[in-house]
């Protein structure tokens, strides 16, 4: 029997700003989410327990 996760329910929800480069965004896509998860999740993991970065584009 499989278990069931319960879904992921957000406490807040933060809108950051970020400064790009012309050479940060001659990454593919993937590389750009790749390095997000490397090196900034852990950043914001040591202020917030679950954080769940949700890359936008407007």
């Amino acid at each position: 029997m499989a278990s069931l996760q319960s879904p992921f329910e957000p406490v807040v929800t933060a809108f950051m700003p970020v400064k790009t480069s012309p050479e940060w965004l001659g990454f593919p896509v993937d590389r750009r989410l790749k390095l997000l998860a490397e090196h900034f999740t852990p950043i914001l993991r040591t202020l917030v327990a679950n954080v769940s970065p949700n890359p936008f584009a407007g």
